[in-house]
């Protein structure tokens, strides 16, 4: 499928119990917008067995100078293949897999790569035979099936304190529908990126947020911290069916106070939990790394699982 089937695009993630998020086309229209790639969605189809597996289709002399060609590539953030439940037969995938080699290869698409979504664990067994699998870190995950004490008992000292002390100087958290402040977000969001030495791939301006807003809908949430009228803090959160990552944010750094970053987390897993949400999916360190941001989020959960990415080099002869 391409980025004009909108229709039997929504319809194919709805035949897999999904809506929304990363896999949508809305979110790859967004890449594609940003330079990413055009949006396509390979679909196959056996009995009652749905397989789906969205990327971005690029020139592959994009990365690779007078090479010719294509290559797959993945959104940022999680996405990788999608199945009906339960995950279909071996004899199935086994199909589906020499189905979609031949598929690429008829277009001419050289190698493929796509980060997996840690909260989907059937994925390794869809693309188990094809290309490698790289576990590239943990991401930390809330089970929000948990009671809320449970929840909460998951918190770290520093963590439960900085909650504590936000609400006690006045902190609150909201959810913004009507967008009034996501240009200080945008602001805080790239102070936050050139203070942690962020790529430049990654300073989205706020245009960038405005059409993720515009495309995703009520699969994107805005949430802020505040104190009075001053945004402390602020988040873009992604709902993909059960599951809620967190996506792109920032806050005032000011030492010696509550932190409002981890106010805004708390209420929001607080929300996602009322709302019947499976995860809480907050990402990992940067770059996957063991580092001081990993730390940090460890602090709200150790429950941790796997981030993983795909590549495949199909034509190898190329």
């Amino acid at each position: 499928m391409t980025g004009d089937q909108q229709r039997e695009w929504a319809d194919a993630l709805d035949r897999v119990g999904l809506e929304g998020g990363y896999h949508s086309l809305g979110y790859h229209r967004l890449g594609q917008a940003n330079g990413e790639g055009t949006p396509r969605l390979a679909r196959y189809t056996e009995g009652a067995h749905v397989i789906l597996l969205p990327f971005l289709m690029r020139p592959l002399d994009d990365c690779v100078p007078e090479a010719e060609g294509w290559d797959a590539t993945s959104v940022y953030g999680y996405a990788g293949p999608l199945t009906t439940t339960p995950t279909p037969p071996a004899d199935v995938l086994e199909r589906f897999r020499r189905a979609l080699s031949a598929e690429l290869r008829r277009a001419q698409v050289i190698s493929l790569f796509t980060r997996l979504d840690p909260l989907q664990e059937e994925q390794r067994a869809v693309v188990d035979g094809l290309g490698a699998v790289a576990e590239m870190g943990p991401v930390v995950v809330i089970d929000l099936t948990q009671h809320e004490d449970a929840q909460h008992a998951g918190y770290g000292r520093s963590t439960r304190r900085h909650v504590r002390r936000g609400a006690a100087e006045g902190f609150t958290c909201v959810e913004d529908r009507g967008l009034v402040h996501l240009p200080v977000v945008v602001d805080l969001y790239l102070a936050t990126m050139s203070r942690t030495g962020a790529a430049a791939r990654y300073h989205h301006q706020l245009r960038y947020f405005e059409r993720m807003m515009e495309e995703l809908g009520g699969a994107a949430r805005l949430f802020v911290c505040l104190r009075g009228d001053d945004v402390l803090s602020g988040s873009v959160y992604l709902v993909e069916g059960p599951h809620v990552h967190a996506h792109l944010g920032g806050s005032v750094r000011q030492p010696g106070t509550p932190s409002p970053g981890t106010f805004e987390t708390d209420r929001v897993r607080r929300w996602a939990s009322a709302q019947g949400h499976r995860w809480l999916n907050l990402g990992g360190g940067v770059g996957s790394r063991d580092d001081s941001l990993l730390e940090y989020k460890l602090g709200f959960s150790k429950t941790t699982l796997p981030f993983r990415t795909w590549r495949w080099v199909i034509d190898e002869a190329r």
